[in-house]
């Protein structure tokens, strides 16, 4: 039984590895996460974009030849001329702010991305702490049914126990080697995941569990109402979905801009080499649609019905949130309490009948069958607790993602 052990050790244990904490993670995948990087370089195009949809028109040059039939050769002339367009209809400020929108929309996506991606480290690592501490109560389990099997197969020598104890208890530890190794292989995916997510290179690296504790938990939450306007405030998902509606405002009032008439000042300089005379003309004019006005008040009217729709979305992505806030707020108070019921009652009391039942087997007042499974029943326990501890963690990660706010310590992630 013990050479198993051995070997299960051996197969999941790194052979060289570099130690990172969670918060270490966390640095690095900001700095280094590939879709990061990408959303960065996307935010200063669309600065560069605003500035170039915030002027005037450039001034716009132009030549002509006027006359130049060879009947009319005498009246040939050279037409040079500077013009000038005045949108007085606003139209560049509209564009204007589309593009600042537009900026605004990938700017907010950009730190919508990074809490994202810093919530899915946060929650891979508990699930980890999960894990780890569930595998370290495995091992512990499992040396203590080997100790068992040991007293069962010298019973079984001298008469004093029957095979069917052996055997029960081999295929317990049969069962939780099982288990033992498909949470180690669970433990290596974890850790696979955040390489990929911190965009580490280094494959071969120990991951230092979360120091969770349940002391630290704490069920003075704020209400859901007032997360939610924390949440109105903070969460960067918000943003595109008002800037949806005012993109839509702006794009329709930019389309029936167009029935506002733009002047257009110009100098034009002529010159007629035949007699050598010359021409200096200033010159305005106004460009208004004609044929084009139903298209124009037909998308006007499209991007009006698009804005309503918006105003729905937004409707809808407010229950989203608030329902989603109250879920994770009612999911982490439940983990709190049947945490602290765990350290208060199951485990004391659970530690307690182990205690009782190993005394009453020792002076023949207890048989195997019920030590071995107050034993099981013991780290199974302390398994619940690590799970719901764990549990209440990823909730107040997941409530920071949503409102900002975090209601953990810093030190409980080292």
């Amino acid at each position: 039984m013990k050479q198993r052990l051995i070997l299960l050790l051996i197969i999941f244990m790194p052979l060289t590895a570099n130690s990172l904490t969670i918060p270490q993670v966390l640095e690095i995948a900001v700095a280094n996460n590939p879709s990061l990087l990408k959303r960065e370089a996307s935010v200063t195009a669309s600065e560069r974009e605003i500035i170039s949809e915030g002027g005037w028109d450039g001034a716009m040059f132009g030549y002509s030849a006027m006359n130049v039939l060879p009947a009319e050769n005498n009246m040939l002339e050279h037409r040079f001329m500077l013009s000038q367009k005045i949108p007085l209809s606003g139209s560049q400020f509209r564009r204007r702010n589309i593009a600042k929108l537009g900026y605004d929309d990938i700017s907010a996506e950009l730190i919508l991305q990074k809490s994202r991606i810093e919530t899915d480290i946060l929650i891979l690592g508990a699930n980890y702490y999960r894990d780890i501490k569930t595998l370290a109560e495995l091992h512990e389990a499992l040396a203590l049914l080997d100790q068992f099997y040991e007293i069962a197969l010298s019973k079984y020598v001298t008469g004093r126990a029957i095979m069917a104890e052996v055997s029960a208890i081999e295929i317990r530890i049969a069962s939780m080697e099982n288990r033992i190794i498909s949470l180690s292989n669970r433990i290596i995916n974890h850790k696979s995941r955040i390489r990929e997510i911190a965009n580490l290179t280094n494959s071969d690296f120990d991951l230092q569990p979360p120091n969770f504790q349940s002391a630290n938990l704490t069920d003075n939450i704020p209400s859901a109402e007032i997360l939610f306007t924390k949440s109105e405030n903070a969460f960067a998902g918000w943003v595109s979905k008002h800037n949806k509606i005012e993109r839509f405002k702006e794009l329709s009032s930019l389309i029936r801009s167009k029935f506002i008439p733009e002047p257009a000042i110009g100098i034009a300089l002529g010159y007629n080499p035949h007699n050598n005379a010359s021409m200096f003309s200033i010159e305005a004019s106004f460009m208004f649609p004609l044929f084009s006005a139903r298209s124009v008040i037909s998308k006007a009217k499209a991007y009006d019905a698009l804005k309503e729709a918006s105003l729905a979305e937004l409707s809808e992505f407010e229950n989203s949130v608030f329902r989603e806030i109250d879920e994770t707020r009612n999911n982490y108070l439940s983990a709190v309490k049947q945490t602290d019921n765990y350290s208060k009652r199951i485990l004391p009391q659970s530690e307690s009948s182990v205690s009782s039942f190993l005394s009453a087997y020792q002076v023949g007042n207890a048989d195997f069958a019920s030590v071995l499974n107050s034993v099981i029943s013991l780290y199974e326990h302390k398994i619940g607790y690590h799970t719901l501890l764990a549990t209440a963690y990823i909730e107040l990660f997941k409530l920071e993602f949503i409102t900002g706010e975090k209601y953990y310590f810093t030190e409980d992630l080292l």
